[in-house]
């Protein structure tokens, strides 16, 4: 195994060397300039060379999307603001310089691929790591959109080292454009990870099973009716398709990091219009380069991948674009060959996807943008907040004074209660006393009536009997000695008391 790993890793070496010479010896002339021919996307390769028309506010929309100014003056995911797409086709020299570079990026894949499965064949370990991925592929569809958008956001990291990615100066060069990175890869994994796995499957159910008896020559049909189908049904829609959605997923976040969320979202109707006629106007030129581009590394994928997991053959197609930009990205490091075209996605593009600054915001940012809106909830917030605390004082306010009159009125009645019953005891007491007065003071009344008559009438007798001697007794009775028995007139209880206790809790 030693020796194996050993003479693969002498192989890869001289294999490095070939294709830092084959990088080399592809260079343009202009290879000095910052600018190139463009970079490649999941399906678009190159572009032409024309002087941009730039927009003014008061242009009509038609005339904003065919212009196309450039945004803070730099060319969007990589597209590169110097060289614009016009309807012509590139000259011969470009297309000569691209088949080259092409042909030799394969024969050194190839090459180390070849190395890869021979080493890979004889290791176990290899092999049953390659049946472990296998069997997550078929366990969670989802990891094939995962591993897609994931590849697809690294290739555009690296595709931003090179000088052809950028429209500016080499000053620029060390940025990193997170917006380029997140449109390619979101479009990616929607196009590609979804889109073309769903057209895979398609042509996989059109075309049939394998046989029983599974042979090359079967295979090498089955693949070239696949590469027919891709070339002629697939590339095209998702040449259209990933650089619409990502010159559209790069101009809404442009719009809403360098504006506001709002205008973003008031400008998709116009980012969506602009980003459809931009990438059916370089549609052509982007087909005619990805369909040179693709068809050799689908050799394998048609074949050998689709054999062993048939949902692995979108990651294949993301490692392409890995692969690519690895390899400008190491010509470019180690022999300042950095004009050639970077890969962004599945597509060889280099139109540019850029922001017009003269043209008017969707919405008024001052009042809709997230900080206004925050602004005016704080606001919001604040007069609530203010309206809540006063409203909580009154309300406590109302509570205490209620509180207080009822506990006043309480204790009024209660007060109210034990004065009435003391003055109620004391006028049954006062009553029973003038009672026991008025009960002594009749028998006594009665008791002198009667004996004043009966002593009257004996006066009377003695006095007609002559015995004029005798006193006369009924003067006795006719005084009054037991009268104070009777009340008075402010001896009486309700003279004595006074009036009965008002109840101070009803009186105004």
């Amino acid at each position: 195994m030693t020796t194996i790993v050993g003479a693969a890793r002498r192989r890869l070496l001289v294999l490095v060397s070939l294709v830092v010479g084959a990088v080399t010896a592809v260079r343009p002339l202009d290879q000095q300039s910052p600018t190139g021919t463009g970079h490649v996307g999941s399906a678009l390769l190159l572009t032409p060379r024309a002087d941009p028309l730039p927009a003014t506010a008061d242009a009509s929309l038609l005339v904003e999307i065919f212009n196309e100014g450039k945004f803070h003056h730099r060319a969007a995911c990589g597209m590169n603001g110097s060289l614009r797409d016009v309807p012509n086709m590139h000259p011969a020299s470009e297309w000569k310089q691209l088949l080259c570079l092409i042909a030799v990026f394969y024969a050194v894949f190839f090459s180390v691929f070849l190395l890869c499965w021979v080493v890979v064949r004889r290791w176990t370990a290899a092999l049953q790591s390659l049946k472990a991925v296998a069997q997550l592929y078929a366990r969670r569809p989802t990891t094939s959109v995962m591993a897609v958008a994931a590849l697809s956001g690294l290739a555009d990291c690296m595709a931003q080292t090179l000088p052809a990615y950028w429209s500016v100066s080499v000053v620029k060069q060390g940025f990193w454009d997170w917006r380029c990175t997140v449109a390619v890869s979101g479009s990616s994994a929607l196009v590609q990870g979804c889109f073309v796995a769903a057209v895979y499957e398609r042509i996989d159910s059109r075309l049939g099973g394998a046989p029983a008896s599974f042979t090359f020559s079967f295979a090498t049909q089955k693949m070239l009716k696949q590469q027919l189908a891709f070339l002629g049904l697939c590339l095209p829609a998702v040449v259209l398709g990933l650089a619409m959605l990502s010159g559209f997923a790069y101009r809404s976040l442009v719009e809403a990091q360098d504006r506001c969320a709002a205008a973003a979202i008031l400008a998709v109707p116009r980012n969506f219009v602009t980003s459809l006629v931009s990438a059916a106007k370089h549609w052509p030129r982007c087909y005619a380069a990805s369909g040179i581009f693709w068809p050799p590394g689908q050799v394998i994928n048609f074949i050998l991948v689709q054999r062993w997991q048939p949902s692995f053959r979108t990651t294949w197609d993301a490692g392409m674009v890995f692969f690519w930009n690895t390899y400008l990205m190491v010509g470019c490091s180690l022999f300042q060959s950095c004009s050639e075209p970077p890969a962004l996605g599945l597509v060889l593009s280099s139109h540019a996807s850029e922001s017009d600054p003269s043209v008017a915001p969707a919405a008024d940012c001052s009042r809709v943008s997230i900080a206004a809106l925050f602004e005016a909830l704080r606001q919001l917030l604040l007069y609530s907040a203010q309206g809540l605390w006063q409203g909580l004082v009154y309300a406590l306010g109302m509570l205490w004074s209620a509180t207080c009159k009822i506990l006043m009125f309480i204790y009024l009645n209660i007060c109210w209660v034990l004065a009435a019953m003391w003055y109620c005891l004391l006028y049954v007491l006062l009553s029973l006393f003038i009672l026991v007065r008025l009960l002594l003071f009749l028998p006594l009344r009665l008791l002198f009536w009667l004996s004043d008559a009966i002593f009257s009438m004996l006066d009377k007798g003695k006095n007609l009997m002559r015995l004029w001697f005798l006193p006369d007794l009924a003067p006795i009775f006719t005084s009054c000695p037991y009268c104070f028995l009777w009340p008075a007139d402010g001896q009486w209880p309700g003279k004595v008391l006074g009036s009965p206790p008002a109840n101070a809790a009803f009186v105004a």
